[in-house]
């Protein structure tokens, strides 16, 4: 099975990129830098350089496979907010809605252990610590369509 992995330039999708490919699967990397996509042609593994913040960017990102692992993010504990919700949050709606679109069988998203956010941050509201779960439905939720959910690989 095609296995497409969003963020395979980083440490967690590098290390899912050979778990795949020791397991059997044919993963297809999708990164953000041309020198991991020679890396990738080096070792035989199929890749594509794609700028995942373009709208632009996505017709056919998924093509050819039958599942996907969005594991694509900005991980570290400062920033500016836009920055994280560009990455973290817009990103992963068109790469769910693309993933949707394309009708792929498997779709598995990973995301942070913790959120460090409060309600006043994303909702400008009273501020209080906020969950993963409030966090999904006060932010990503709302612009999703509703798709199928899939067992994990």
């Amino acid at each position: 099975m095609k296995v497409a992995v969003t963020g395979a330039g980083g440490y967690l999708g590098r290390a899912l990129v050979d778990r795949l490919l020791a397991s059997g699967f044919e993963p297809f990397a999708i990164v953000k830098k041309e020198s991991d996509v020679r890396e990738y042609k080096e070792k035989g593994i199929d890749s594509i350089c794609r700028d995942l913040s373009k709208e632009n960017d996505y017709a056919g990102l998924f093509g050819g496979c039958k599942a996907m692992v969005h594991c694509a993010a900005l991980r570290r504990d400062y920033g500016r907010w836009e920055d994280f919700k560009r990455t973290n949050i817009d990103i992963t709606r068109r790469v769910m809605e693309c993933a949707s679109n394309e009708n792929l069988e498997k779709i598995v998203h990973i995301s942070r252990h913790r959120y460090t956010a409060t309600t006043e941050v994303i909702t400008g509201r009273t501020k209080k610590p906020i969950t993963a779960k409030e966090w999904w439905t006060i932010t990503l939720a709302p612009k999703l369509r509703p798709i199928k959910s899939f067992p994990a690989l």
